[in-house]
């Protein structure tokens, strides 16, 4: 998963007035307006950070779980995939699963959600209020007002900032010591590590897991109280057994579940908590749920201690009981600050009503203190079950607010101070509106059916206890380090009755057939890419391969490529050979081209004429430009007839396409650099027209064939322009700016009839003021090239936007935005790094210009970083030389990179490490004929080290073997033909068998054709599991930016 999925798209400023405005973009704003614009009430989201999801987002680590059954946390129905119509999520679901849908619901929210919005106050009472906000988006951010009759405070209450870990010794301890939380122990490999966690939380026991699963010697829990953890049995059945009127469950069955607990309490040596039998919980305490901690109390793989670490030494730390740990590894996990202050902050109001009202229509939808028996309700352990009823009371409210007010936020109503805020207060107020309302009541019942039939379709009890035992057994091998556990060795299974309690499945279930799970993560998302303009230096002739072009810049960080030109000397010459009627080669300036034109002086910067002392420095011309006007570049381009284009070969392009194919790099993240019809203008000199207008759109007649060429080969087309902008003070110096505006007119309309049978999607422009190191005082400004630029047909603009003559010019873009230059639909591509300067740019400057850009464009994938030109305009440029070249580009990568950690963290509390989630592990089932049984086990044996979590090798059917292994999802590897039909046949009756939900199936063959799935030769063992690996982990991974 990468985070950056959930960076959303901004449609414009937020409203001045709406019916309701919801403070928070997190898990309960999204619902409540999904809720009330499905009501037909006007929403808009208002959120401080750049990306959806809220504390998900924030704080889950690649490994993190819903600490509920996948039943009681579930979003299909907001996104419209209920009933399995898009394939359903393992149960206690990932967090990119989660993330992913929160994706999903942000995409269909994106015209109401306004990102990068923060909240300063909310003032007025009585349904009607004034939301003041801080606008951070766009060229005019500002603060405003909005106005509205609703309010929803979606702010988060009980998770606040996370309680930093101190302790006293820190700096001398050798291992690795972190707070658990936001991906900050991925890179850590646990296997033979002994860890130390601090706490007993949500997340601790989350982290437990992950260590343990991942082959950790042991791990010592530190708390000053034992916390409560259930097995995810007992946590099932607080969903699934039935519901009375009063939603309550049978007594009988509660008492029979408690004692199975308390037994397996006993038979695994875990300690009780300290609060039993008086209560299930201590006070503030969450209750976690985990088998892993049950079974690796039991194989003596985890233990507890009460207390706290008093120091840490260089190998272990010193518990405040005087015990000395070893280890290697230290979490924190000792909890968050609440956040509760901010609600007064906003509002001025310091107590909230029992029913989450703060005035009239104006709600505080926040989690809050879990109390003794705050699970005891119909909300289970899911405050996404809490916020899926209260925002139906919400909309009832503005329904209906005459009717329901008094009960809502009327005097008869108790309050309670926000610090206050209990779990058992607003359950009780919820009992007491279903009691008194047919509506309320109705939205209770029909909340409770649907989310049991959910569960009865995707995990029924009968399915849930093989599923569950099967993972129960299992997990011995996994922290065994996959050596088989015999089963009398095993910590027996306690549930096998709890089907019997779970009653009888409801009628008219709706179930669909499960279709493959669609990516929300696009192209659009994969932001803050990188690419450059074109040239790069050369190598010396024994070292060409253009291979190892695109391996260098892979290398650096570099995201679109190219083939450095350096299959041409120079872009303009190569176009030429093909088109009849422009010629132009070299040769001393008195001689004459045979059958063309004689030699003729080529366009002088004229800012080089004001500093003739530096202008001494260089012998001629850089490229095709003189810049010494004692020593001019003279040349035999230029026009001698009626250009035509000759479809010849394009030399370098093909080899640069396999080249492509060659390193595994998609054409569509490659470009090809090409003249404008202005650009062969402004060098090839008119000796046959005498009209600018008429020479030009010759011109354009001709490159539209080399145009689509290079286009249909799926390459992006850069066309280079720099007769945009340097042409002003070169060749057509001597107009003023009104006549040479009109030639630039004449240039854009040429191209754009050039480009006509190219998609606009696949076409970059870019527009310089020419690659050379002069003083560049006469540069035309900015503001007047971009009207121009604004009419070329092009996605991609690439300008100027390091050098110092040029690095202010993003406030001439920023007024070009505002002025409708640049498209929605655009990329801005500022340069980042000066091609004519050997200082190399600072990563951290680039991050902060990057951002920049972004605030003005409105949205991070409407940003690239390049570069200010070519680092080699020519085969025989050599202003930058290839060491600094590259180490600019490795720069480049890396501003990019902070660039969009420090987006994706703007307003959070914790850093972002990485926009992506890891994959998560996954099952993999090698099956092979017994001729072939040896090499899968090799594969097998190479499998265990790359993220499978349970590999296992089958000679025959193996249908009944991998019929309940559901936990994570599954590679089914056919070895050879034999196995290849036996593998496709078993994933055909998983997916036929209606008895579980499944996590994705991947389907390889080895060494077989003409079998469904991926397809793979049969090459090394390590090479097939490779392959294996990638393929499994595909549909598992999550990008944070498709929140944003």
């Amino acid at each position: 998963f990468d985070k950056r999925s959930l960076v959303l798209p901004r449609c414009g400023p937020p409203p001045e007035q709406v019916d309701v405005v919801v403070v928070g973009a997190g898990l309960l704003g999204m619902i409540t307006a999904k809720r009330c614009l499905d009501a037909g009430f006007t929403v808009a989201v208002l959120e401080q950070r750049p990306l959806v999801g809220g504390i998900w987002s924030m704080y889950a680590n690649g490994t993190s779980q819903v600490n509920s059954s996948e039943g009681g946390y579930c979003l299909k129905e907001f996104i419209g995939e209920e009933g399995g119509k898009n394939g359903d999520n393992r149960d206690h679901s990932t967090a990119a699963e989660v993330l992913r849908d929160f994706a999903k619901l942000g995409e269909s929210l994106k015209r109401h959600i306004f990102t990068q919005v923060k909240v300063v106050k909310v003032l007025g009472s009585a349904g009607d209020y004034h939301v003041l906000f801080q606008d951070g988006v766009g060229p005019s951010a500002a603060a405003a007002v909005a106005r509205c009759r609703g309010v929803v405070l979606c702010i988060n209450d009980r998770v606040g900032l996370p309680r930093p870990l101190s302790v006293p010794g820190q700096e001398q301890f050798k291992g690795v010591v972190a707070d658990g939380t936001a991906d900050s122990l991925a890179d850590v490999d646990w296997r033979g590590k002994r860890v130390v966690i601090v706490g007993m939380g949500a997340f601790a026991v989350e982290n437990v897991r992950t260590a343990l699963e991942n082959g950790a010697r042991e791990v010592v829990v530190v708390g000053r109280r034992h916390g409560t953890i259930c097995p995810k049995m007992i946590d099932y059945l607080n969903f699934v057994k039935p519901w009375d009127e009063k939603y309550k469950h049978d007594t009988q069955t509660n008492v029979k579940q408690f004692l199975r607990w308390k037994e397996l309490y006993e038979a695994s040596g875990c300690t009780v908590p300290e609060c039993w039998p008086k209560q299930v919980k201590h006070e503030g305490h969450t209750i976690s749920v985990s088998d892993v901690w049950f079974i690796g109390h039991f194989m003596k793989k985890l233990s507890t201690r009460s207390g706290e670490l008093a120091s840490l030494g260089p190998d272990g730390v010193t518990l405040s009981s005087g015990e000395f740990v070893h280890c290697d590894v230290v979490v924190g996990c000792i909890g968050f600050e609440r956040s509760a202050h901010l609600c007064e902050a906003l509002t001025g109001r310091s107590e909230v009503k029992t029913s989450n009202y703060l005035d009239r229509d104006m709600m505080y939808l926040a989690d809050a203190e879990i109390d003794e028996g705050a699970f005891n309700s119909f909300f289970g352990s899911s405050v996404l079950e809490y916020g899926k009823f209260f925002s139906n009371v919400y909309v009832e409210g503005l329904k209906r607010g005459d009717e329901l007010g008094e009960r809502l936020w009327g005097d008869g109503t108790a309050s309670v101070g926000i610090t206050a805020r209990k779990w058992n207060q607003y359950i009780a107020a919820g009992l007491q509106l279903i009691e008194s309302d047919a509506a309320i009541a109705a939205h209770a019942r029909m909340q409770v059916e649907r989310r049991t039939e959910h569960f009865w379709r995707t995990m029924p009890p009968q399915s849930f206890l093989e599923v569950n035992r099967k993972e129960w057994e299992e997990l011995h091998q996994r922290l065994n380090g996959g050596i088989p556990v015999p089963k009398e060795q095993q910590l027996p299974y306690f549930f096998d009755e709890a089907p019997a309690w779970c009653g009888e499945q409801p009628g008219n279930m709706l179930v669909q057939e499960a279709s493959p799970c669609s990516s929300v993560v696009d192209s659009v998302k994969s932001w803050i890419r990188t690419t450059h303009v074109g040239s790069l230096p050369r190598p010396r002739e024994s070292e060409f391969a253009l291979s190892q072009v695109l391996k260098q810049q892979a290398e650096v960080g570099v995201d679109v490529v190219n083939d450095g030109e350096w299959g041409r000397e120079n872009y303009i010459a190569d176009v030429i050979n093909r088109i009849e009627g422009l010629r132009g080669g070299g040769g001393p300036a008195d001689s004459t081209s045979a059958g063309c034109c004689a030699k003729h002086s080529m366009p002088s910067a004229v800012d080089m004429h004001d500093v003739p002392q530096y202008a001494q420095r260089f012998t001629g011309g850089n490229g095709l430009v003189t810049l010494n006007p004692k020593r001019e570049a003279v040349s035999d381009l230029a026009c001698i007839a009626h250009p035509r284009y000759l479809p010849a070969a394009i030399p370098s392009l093909n080899p640069f396409v396999a080249a492509l194919a060659d390193v595994g790099k998609p054409v569509a993240d490659a470009f090809y650099s090409v003249p404008s019809p202005g650009t062969l203008a402004l060098f090839c000199k008119d000796l046959h027209f005498g009209k600018h207008d008429a020479y030009v759109r010759a011109l354009g007649d001709a490159l539209r064939g080399e145009y689509s060429r290079i286009a249909a080969t799926g390459l992006q087309l850069q066309v280079d322009c720099p007769d945009l902008a340097m042409g002003r003070h070169t060749r057509w110096a001597d107009l003023d700016d009104a006549a040479f505006l009109d030639i630039a007119q004449a240039n854009v309309a040429a191209l754009n009839k050039a480009l006509r049978d190219v998609p606009a999607k696949q076409v970059r422009v870019h527009v310089c003021w020419g690659n050379y190191a002069g003083p560049h005082h006469r540069d035309m400004p900015a503001d007047l090239v971009w009207p121009i630029l604004g009419e070329v047909k092009a996605k991609y603009i690439l300008v100027e936007g390091a050098n110092a003559r040029h690095r202010n010019d993003i406030a001439a873009f920023e007024r070009a935005v505002k002025q409708g230059h640049f498209r929605p639909d655009q990329v801005i591509v500022p340069g980042m790094v000066d091609t004519t300067a050997a200082r190399v740019e600072d990563p951290g400057l680039i991050a902060a210009s990057l951002l920049e850009y972004v605030r003005i464009a409105g949205h991070p994938s409407r940003v690239m970083a390049g570069t200010d030109c070519g680092f080699a305009s020519t085969a025989r440029s050599t202003a930058i030389t290839a060491d600094i070249a590259w180490l600019k580009m490795a720069s480049l990568a890396e501003g990019a990179r902070l660039a969009t950690s420090r987006f994706i963290q703007s307003c959070a509390p914790v850093p972002c490490r990485s926009p992506h989630f890891k994959p998560t592990p996954f099952r993999a089932a090698v099956i092979a004929s017994s001729e072939d049984a040896g090499y899968a086990r090799q594969v097998a044996s190479e499998l265990k080290g790359l993220r499978a979590h349970f590999v296992e090798v089958f000679v025959g059917d193996c249908f009944e073997a991998l019929r309940w292994a559901v936990d994570v999802p599954l590679a089914l590897v056919g070895i050879g033909t034999q196995g290849a039909r036996m593998a496709e046949l078993t994933m055909q009756r998983l997916g036929r068998d209606r008895a579980v939900a499944r996590r994705p199936s991947t389907l390889v063959t080895v060494g077989a054709d003409g079998i469904g799935g991926l397809s793979v030769p049969r090459g090394t063992a390590a090479d097939v599991a490779e392959a294996v690996r990638d393929a499994a982990m595909t549909s598992t991974s999550f990008d944070k930016r498709s929140l944003v």
